[in-house]
């Protein structure tokens, strides 16, 4: 879906910028065969699709990963803490597979 051309726009965005910025948006927008507003909108789509992907996803060092694949492949026993937590989760009456 493009962002720019969606027909369902319910929301709206004001923002103030220096006059200099402004002009090298437009000459951006231009250049790239778009409106102002639709180069904004996909613009900044594009940084926060970049952003979010950067903050979720877990990246490891070679050591920490072998740590971790390690703790995947011989987990500890759960102590009473964890099973404490555990039984107060399925008391939430929570839907999961769990």
């Amino acid at each position: 879906m493009d962002i720019a051309t969606d027909t369902h726009k319910t929301d709206r965005i004001s923002i103030r910028l220096e006059p200099s910025i402004k002009q090298r948006l437009e000459q951006a927008a231009f250049l790239d065969h778009r409106s102002l507003t639709s180069f904004i909108i996909a613009s900044a789509a594009d940084m926060a699709e970049r952003i979010l992907d950067r903050n979720e996803q877990l990246r490891l060092n070679e050591h920490d990963w072998n740590l971790f694949f390690n703790a995947l492949g011989k987990p500890s026993k759960p102590n009473q803490a964890l099973k404490q937590a555990f039984d107060n989760y399925k008391n939430l009456n929570i839907i999961s597979d769990v």
